[in-house]
């Protein structure tokens, strides 16, 4: 008999994958997953609400896609490693981080499927063009 709980692997996710995908959201978006992260015992997160709050600016939208879909107990809540791009509040340049984000968070956030939207998704993370530009 087998004590141990069934096992998630860790797992990158290609562009193919169904869980891939292009999510905006918002400094109130950000600081509910960072709060839903830490609750869920996730470990890529702000240290806190008001770290986050002091680092992001709150005017235009970050950019979340699944990196890594996280390994972990089958008990535990699904969740995924995360590329954030977000305007850093202090000098309004683009940033990046990892938020690891449960998917029913991630399912909550819009998705980017326009052509049209994705191409401007594209043009900011190649070319640096602000973040407002997905307005």
């Amino acid at each position: 008999m087998n004590n141990h709980p069934e096992v998630r692997p860790e797992r990158r996710i290609a562009a193919g994958d169904p869980e891939f995908s292009v999510r905006l959201a918002s400094i109130d978006d950000l600081v509910r997953l960072t709060s839903e992260a830490r609750a869920a015992g996730l470990s890529a997160t702000w240290s806190s609400a008001e770290a986050l709050l002091r680092q992001v600016h709150p005017g235009p939208k970050a950019i979340l896609c699944p990196l890594f879909r996280n390994g972990g107990r089958q008990a535990d809540p699904e969740s995924f490693r995360c590329h954030v791009w977000f305007v850093g509040k202090a000098d309004e340049q683009g940033r990046a981080s990892l938020l690891d984000v449960t998917r029913s968070s991630l399912d909550r956030l819009p998705e980017v499927v326009d052509p049209v939207r994705l191409k401007k998704v594209v043009r900011v993370l190649m070319d640096g063009l602000p973040l407002s530009a997905l307005e």
